[in-house]
């Protein structure tokens, strides 16, 4: 099982690697409008990653969108992803002496951004895993609870929510772009995370806080965290999914599409969206 998975992570992370982002600016009208409802469902400012690589396949990612974002907007959803982001915390806050500190107003922004994307990431990793598990239904995630229905929450972007533009990846100057592959490298993704590339317009700070952040990551502490907050994931989509699986959303994909869409959302569950969980919190 171990090495199946591995393997399917391994393929996704070369689709990941050759595939474009599809930008909001780019997306046709179909995107577009999914992109607007993703943003007012999770109610941030941001389309994230997944969703911009997602886009290349809009026969997938339309229906599959549409069929298990009802339950995005329910108060049920939003204790299940408070429950992850309680869960997150590796340790105690890493001692910030020494850090070379933005303005007070970028630090704002910075502080408002991330509030912003640990808000986003444990749904974004429930979504991760449903796509990846087929766990998509006509009526979406606790689409047979009607009183789950019924605590339905206003969309729209909640007051508060911040958006930074992403740096390049080879943007300019080196020292950002090694610490770009220095992330990259320690973690094994793909590609740069989108909160490291907005974190990327203050380099010496990105630096400082990753030189914080390195040696946890793939720790043995960091490993099992991360093993227990996906066991979390999928146990809250057990318990509050309906069983049947709806294949509707496959019906109009060719063959290729049905093969390399399932090892992207691996990666995204297995490494982009779930290690960034634990390093934002």
């Amino acid at each position: 099982m171990e090495t199946l998975r591995n393997n399917e992570i391994n393929r996704g992370m070369e689709l990941v690697s050759g595939l474009s982002e599809i930008m909001p600016d780019e997306a046709d009208d179909q995107v577009r409008l999914i992109y607007e409802d993703i943003k007012n469902t999770f109610r941030v400012p941001i389309v994230n990653f997944f969703f911009r690589v997602l886009a290349n396949y809009p026969s997938y990612l339309v229906p599959a969108w549409n069929g298990f974002s009802p339950c995005l907007r329910t108060m049920k959803f939003e204790r299940v992803a408070d429950d992850l982001r309680s869960a997150a915390l590796l340790e105690s806050v890493p001692d910030s002496a020494g850090l070379q500190w933005p303005s007070e107003a970028d630090l704002s922004s910075i502080r408002a951004f991330t509030d912003t994307i640990h808000y986003l990431l444990p749904k974004l990793l429930l979504v991760a895993t449903a796509f990846h598990q087929d766990l998509i239904t006509s009526g979406g995630i606790f689409g047979r609870d009607t009183a789950a229905r019924a605590e339905e929450i206003t969309p729209g972007i909640a007051a508060g929510t911040a958006s930074i533009p992403m740096v390049s990846p080879g943007g300019p100057g080196e020292m950002l772009r090694m610490i770009f592959e220095d992330i990259k490298e320690r973690h094994g993704h793909p590609e740069v995370a989108t909160y490291y590339r907005s974190l990327g317009h203050w380099p010496g700070f990105l630096l400082g806080v990753w030189e914080r952040i390195k040696p946890l990551v793939r720790s043995p502490k960091y490993m099992e965290k991360k093993r227990t907050l996906l066991e979390q994931t999928l146990r809250a989509l057990e318990v509050h999914c309906p069983t049947r699986r709806d294949t509707s959303v496959h019906e109009s994909l060719s063959s290729r599409e049905l093969e390399e869409i399932r090892p992207i959302c691996a990666v995204f569950r297995f490494r982009l969206v779930s290690d960034l969980l634990l390093d934002v919190s």
